[in-house]
């Protein structure tokens, strides 16, 4: 899906959710580029948080 539209939001978020597990690293740089892409995304104030813990 990421292949072909980088920036879809639902993409960014499974990848980076899905990341936390396999990629730890990983997870926070694309979470925060859904947060950039998608700041009123229903799902963005979860990420919010769980970046800031």
């Amino acid at each position: 899906m990421l292949t072909r539209s980088p920036d879809s939001p639902d993409g960014l978020l499974v990848l980076g959710l899905a990341q936390r597990r396999t990629r730890p690293a990983d997870a926070p740089v694309t979470l925060r580029r859904f947060l950039t892409v998608a700041p009123h995304h229903p799902a963005a104030a979860e990420i919010t948080r769980l970046l800031d813990r």
